[in-house]
């Protein structure tokens, strides 16, 4: 993961209020590239008593540690300090994308 981490830092520009389009284009290849986009994708599976279920729910967990930190560390401190409390990679990209991709305010002069 300390490649993963290395290559981030060198190919990610920071999410400013003003680059989220590349920003989300970069990250998403990125998460995808290291197999993590499907943490945005999918709903945590249910904690079940089986083995296997705890295995999975694990497995899942981990990788949204990791895809969490990914993404919290290539934004701006005045969104980490907001995003931080999130609990899923999900929550934090559905919130940056509700976030930045308003659509504009156009007004019309007659």
């Amino acid at each position: 993961m300390a490649a993963n981490t290395s290559l981030l830092a060198s190919t990610m520009p920071n999410l400013t209020s003003s680059n989220y389009l590349l920003w989300a284009l970069k990250m998403m290849n990125f998460l995808w590239a290291s197999r993590l986009i499907w943490v945005l994708r999918k709903c945590c599976p249910e904690e079940g008593e089986d083995s296997s279920d705890q295995t999975k729910v694990n497995n899942r967990d981990n990788d949204n540690n990791h895809a969490l930190g990914h993404i919290l560390l290539k934004i701006d401190a005045h969104l980490s300090n907001h995003y931080q409390a999130y609990k899923t990679s999900k929550e934090v990209w559905d919130g940056l994308k509700s976030q930045f991709m308003k659509p504009p305010t156009t007004s019309i002069r007659v």
